[in-house]
Formats: structure tokens, C-alpha cells, sequence
């Protein structure tokens, strides 16, 4: 417990780093963009990330599973990762621009912001994908720090870097704020192939695509974990596509803003998941019984103290930085504070069942919480509007805390 709790604050400090500079990134470009153009910035950035999450095919989990049990040769493991991110990745952006893009004009955006703008935001989706692909293999590997270095501070830094050019050097507006994020990823992806060079992870000798049993035992476990991840991407992020027609744009933007605040909640447990996902996978049975209680027990005490502290400070953080016209992110972020509350557990229950290899168990908590969002969402946001989105979301994440925990204590036998 000690080495993780020493790997957590590590993660942990990077992770304060990344958002204090992910925080004035985001106060400038809401100042910028003003409330309708943040709204829109948003959609335009949720369509390429939910694409590429659910696109991505639950390899993630899988590529720690395998790395941790020394089940599949890196080097070929890696080679076949990029090929398959570029391949993947490029397919999803003819279809999404060129296939889709007048159904999804019809059904969703209506207009409200010029679908050049789209076009341009999915070239994130290869780019990402091979990023989301290569940089699980380091956190399989156990370089936890260089991991979170790479896909979080320098992300951030770029970003911030790139956002003040933007504004201040070539007041490029919305169209330049969107070119930010591509070229920010864009450079974390040279920086991650150059760690895996610097710490040899990769044999020149090995270069070659898996062998097809390997691929398959890949995919199989990918395959029935993604089942989950689409789940919890549909409930965080579908959802709130979905429910863009009902709102205006600066409603949107609203709630994205609400979400992006809240979620810094999360800082924790996103540490705690960093160093416990390999951790979880080497580990037997009682290894694993004696360690997640303690984990809880120090979860609970970080998180219910910076939840007293962010409801203190939300009001001045929302007023001083975004300014007035932002004043509806804070009755939004408060509706969310007991949904990511009883979320940081369930994370540890999906974690946990993912790595003994149940990811099935995961599939059944999360069809609960997007079930219970799908349910209320609409009659809520209908009689609440922005407000109504946060409070379904909430409800959404405490059914799933419910049905993890029951699940959770069944399968290890508490």
C-alpha cells in the first residue's frame, strides 16, 4: 500500500500541475469565445472525442491486461497498435465527414455553427486513437510517471502554449482554438515514441505485427470490456449530444463548462486508477481483498474534504475567472458534486472487476447508470433545462455506485 500511496502522490502532484494550466486554458478560451462560441466549441470537441472513445474498441484496458501478465511481445504489440489507430482512425473520419455528416447535421447540429468547423476537429480522431492505444502500453509497463508526464502536464503545457498564440498573437478565433488541440496531440505523440526509445521498451529485432492468436486473446478481452466503456461514454458523453437540440448553444456550453469544473473532483481517483490498473492486474485474489479497502478508506477521507472546499470556492472561481456571464456553470457543478461523489467508487468497483477479468460485471453496472440517464434526462432537462442534465447525471452515477458495490462485494466475498 505504501509504494502506491507514493506512486499516487506523485500522479497526484502531476495531475494539480495539469489542471491549474488546464484551468487557464479553459478561463482563457470561454473569456474568449464567449458563452454561445464556447457552446459550440464544445459540441465540436465532444462529437471527435466520443467517436474516438467508442471507436477505440475497449483496447485500452486490454493492452494493460496483457502487458501486466506477460502474455504478448511489446515490440509487436506496439507496431500492431499504431497501425491499427492510423487505419481505424482514418476510416472513422471519411465516414464521419463524408458518409454521416448531413445525418448528423440533421439530427443534431441544425445549423447552429458551420460544419467546416466539424471537418477540421476530426482530424483529432487518428490522432488521438494512436495516442490512446501507445500511451496505455506505458502505463502496462509500469511507467506510471512517464505516462502521466507525457498524456497529461506536457499535453496541458502545449495546449496553454498554443491557445495563448492563438489569442493573443493571431486572435485566430474559434477556428485557431480548434487547430490547438490538434497540434498539441499531435506533438504528445512524438514525445511518447520518443520515451518508448529512451527506455528501450521496443526491440528493432522484434518489429512485426502480432501473431494471430495473440491478436485474437487481444481482442476477445478488448471486445468485451469496450461493451462497458461505451456504456459509460454513452451516459457521460452521447447523452449530452443528444440532448443539444433541446438547448441553445450558451446552455451547452454551460454544461460542458459545469462537467469540465466538477470533474476536477475527480484529480483523486483518475491518480489512484493510474497506479492501481497494473497494480490490480499482477495481484491475486487476497492481495487484491487486503488492498481495496484501504484504498476506499482514503478515497472517502480526500474526497468528501475537497468537496467542502470546492463548494466553498466555486462561487469566486466562476465570478473572478470566467466572469457574470458564466453564472449558470455554478448551480450546475453543484448538482454534480453528489453524482462524482458516489462515481470515484464505482470507478474503483469497474476498475477492480475489469482487471481480475470480468469486464462483463463492469457492462452490467453501467447499462444501469446510462439506462437511469436515458430514463430521466429528457422530462428533467424539459422542466429544469441545463440544470436538469446535471441532476439525471447525478442520479445516473449513484445507481451504478449502488449496483458496483453489490456486485463488487459478491464476486471477491467480503
Amino acid at each position: 500500500m505504501e509504494s502506491i500511496l507514493k506512486k499516487t502522490r506523485t500522479i497526484f502532484l502531476i495531475k494539480i500541475s495539469t489542471l491549474t494550466i488546464d484551468f487557464i486554458s479553459s478561463v482563457a478560451i470561454a473569456r474568449y469565445l464567449n458563452p454561445n462560441n464556447y457552446g459550440i466549441y464544445a459540441v465540436i470537441y465532444l462529437i471527435p472525442s466520443l467517436i474516438t472513445s467508442i471507436g477505440s474498441f475497449g483496447f485500452g484496458p486490454a493492452i494493460i491486461y496483457h502487458l501486466g501478465k506477460k502474455k504478448v511481445n511489446p515490440t509487436k504489440l506496439f507496431t500492431s497498435l499504431l497501425l491499427l489507430g492510423v487505419i481505424l482512425g482514418s476510416v472513422y473520419y471519411f465516414l464521419l465527414n463524408y458518409i454521416f455528416i448531413d445525418i448528423i447535421n440533421s439530427l443534431i447540429i441544425k445549423d447552429k455553427f458551420s460544419l467546416s468547423l466539424l471537418k477540421i476537429s476530426t482530424l483529432y480522431i487518428p490522432i488521438v486513437l494512436v495516442q490512446k492505444y501507445i500511451r496505455k502500453m506505458l502505463q502496462g509497463m509500469n511507467k506510471i510517471t512517464a505516462f502521466s508526464l507525457s498524456s497529461n502536464l506536457l499535453l496541458s503545457i502545449l495546449r496553454l502554449s498554443l491557445v495563448g498564440l492563438a489569442i493573443l498573437v493571431f486572435d485566430s478565433g474559434l477556428n485557431g482554438i480548434i487547430w490547438t488541440i490538434l497540434i498539441s496531440n499531435i506533438l504528445v505523440n512524438f514525445s511518447i515514441f520518443l520515451l518508448f526509445k529512451y527506455y528501450g521498451l521496443l526491440s528493432f529485432k522484434e518489429f512485426g505485427l502480432l501473431n494471430k492468436n495473440d491478436f485474437s486473446s487481444l481482442t476477445k478481452f478488448a471486445f468485451k470490456g469496450h461493451i462497458s466503456s461505451i456504456l459509460q461514454k454513452s451516459n457521460d458523453q452521447l447523452i449530452k449530444l443528444i440532448i443539444f437540440p433541446l438547448l441553445n448553444t450558451s446552455q451547452f456550453g454551460f454544461i460542458s463548462l459545469g462537467i469540465q469544473i466538477s470533474n476536477l473532483l475527480l484529480t483523486i481517483i483518475s491518480s489512484l486508477q493510474v497506479v492501481l490498473t497494473p497494480k490490480i492486474s499482477q495481484s491475486s485474489i487476497n492481495e487484491i481483498k487486503k488492498l481495496i479497502p484501504k484504498v476506499f478508506r482514503v478515497l472517502f477521507v480526500a474526497i468528501i474534504s475537497i468537496s467542502i472546499l470546492f463548494v466553498i470556492a466555486l462561487p469566486s472561481i466562476v465570478n473572478n475567472f470566467y466572469g457574470v456571464d458564466y453564472q449558470k456553470v455554478i448551480s450546475i457543478s453543484y448538482c454534480l458534486i453528489p453524482g462524482i461523489f458516489f462515481l470515484s467508487f464505482s470507478k474503483i468497483f469497474n476498475l477492480t472487476l475489469n482487471q481480475m477479468g470480468y469486464p462483463f460485471l463492469t457492462s452490467i453496472v453501467r447499462s444501469t447508470g446510462l439506462i437511469t440517464n436515458l430514463t430521466l434526462v429528457y422530462f428533467l432537462v424539459k422542466r429544469y433545462e441545463e440544470n436538469g442534465f446535471s441532476i439525471s447525471l447525478s442520479i445516473s452515477y449513484f445507481v451504478m455506485f449502488i449496483v458496483g458495490y453489490l456486485l463488487f462485494y459478491k464476486k471477491l466475498n467480503f
